[in-house]
């Protein structure tokens, strides 16, 4: 008879540790879409290329000291 109350325990706490599994997984997962369409609202988009290539320019010439020049910029997806 002690078997049975241990194995309807050892149910129990599967069971419910299932269902916390389960519930913190969906909270994560409507919590980061919350979080994703929160930052969708803004806009962080940055239309300044000849700022950047400006700035990528000068940061060669400060390498090379003066010597080099960029030919070619390629943005990596």
């Amino acid at each position: 008879m002690e078997n049975v109350s241990n194995l309807s325990i050892l149910i129990n706490i599967l069971i419910n540790g299932m269902i916390m599994v389960f519930f913190v997984l969906l909270l994560v997962f409507l919590l980061g879409k919350f979080l994703v369409k929160l930052i969708n609202l803004f806009d962080f988009s940055i239309n300044k290329e000849d700022n950047i290539k400006e700035k990528i320019s000068n940061k060669i010439k400060d390498i090379s000291g003066g010597k080099g020049r960029v030919l070619k910029i390629t943005k990596l997806d």
